[in-house]
């Protein structure tokens, strides 16, 4: 307790210098947080990106008066979350927004050419070995005669996506010793405020542990208050920041992003470890440079 009490004095003294640090703590935290959340939604978890986790059967023309009768065998397969037919009305407004020359060739003929498309979606806990029987066992499905794999037709944008979720991470960790810097400047300061009461300690014998136990307090409660910060701020905002990444990932085909609870307490987690261990770092090395200064 007497460790707590010092540096509990310590801050007070110093509150202007406590405050600053303290949400510049927060606001770093909080810009670090918000990458990570870019980069995970893009690289951490793929099966955000619907195309990674569904494939299109296509049921020759033939044999399309019994597509809705494969409809509960394929959603009977393992791991198939979804199953619905693609009208050909549905998919010639979608050529008509995209490709209108198909579209007008196609209405030459008539749409009675056009296979019948069913959309096979699967659920995101399906692992690579049951996705591959799964896809396996709808490509036997009678009357498929094709059936594209969304995973392999996106795995060459999924690697030049990938360099988003790196960049991410550069920049959240460049963030991070930012806040290494920040630390080590506030306790630099405070070493050359204490500087009598630092000498007058190493006089009596205290080692350099002792000197460096209240930073580790003072540390603790910088962490522990701007990731409370960084918490609340993330939770009360996270409608606008999903509305801000849902501009960029909805046109690319992810998931919705969301903040839940669960997102919000792990972010609350890691905002706390990182800010500690920049803290505690920024004062050993402030105590470092004192020492041999």
């Amino acid at each position: 307790m007497p460790i707590l009490s010092i540096a509990l004095a310590g801050m007070r003294r110093r509150f202007l210098s406590t405050l600053f640090t303290l949400f510049s703590t927060a606001a770093i935290l909080i810009a670090g947080t918000i990458l990570g959340y870019w980069s995970y939604w893009i690289h951490g978890d793929q099966a955000n990106l619907k195309a990674h986790r569904s494939v299109a059967v296509f049921v020759s023309p033939k044999h399309a008066n019994e597509a809705d009768s494969l409809l509960p065998k394929i959603l009977a397969m393992t791991g198939v979350e979804s199953a619905t037919i693609v009208e050909a009305e549905e998919f010639m407004e979608y050529l008509g927004e995209y490709f209108p020359d198909l579209q007008g060739s196609i209405d030459e003929v008539g749409t009675e050419i056009l296979p019948t498309m069913i959309q096979v979606g699967f659920d995101k806990s399906l692992s690579l070995v049951a996705r591959e029987n799964t896809v396996r066992g709808i490509t036997s499905v009678k009357g498929a005669i094709r059936v594209d794999d969304g995973a392999k037709q996106v795995s060459g944008a999924i690697a030049s996506l990938n360099w988003l979720s790196v960049g991410a991470g550069i920049m959240g960790a460049c963030l991070w010793l930012v806040l290494v810097v920040v630390s080590f400047t506030h306790f630099q300061g405070v070493q050359f405020k204490e500087l009598q009461e630092i000498k007058l300690l190493r006089g009596f014998g205290a080692s350099e542990s002792w000197i460096l136990l209240p930073w580790i307090v003072e540390a603790c409660v910088y962490a522990t208050f701007a990731s409370m910060i960084g918490v609340l701020v993330l939770w009360f905002g996270r409608g606008e920041l999903a509305v801000l990444f849902n501009q960029f990932f909805e046109t690319l085909g992810y998931e919705r992003f969301v903040i839940n609870s669960e997102a919000a307490l792990w972010a609350g987690v890691v905002m706390f470890l990182a800010g500690l261990m920049a803290h505690i770092i920024g004062g050993f090395a402030a105590l470092l440079r004192g020492k041999f200064a």
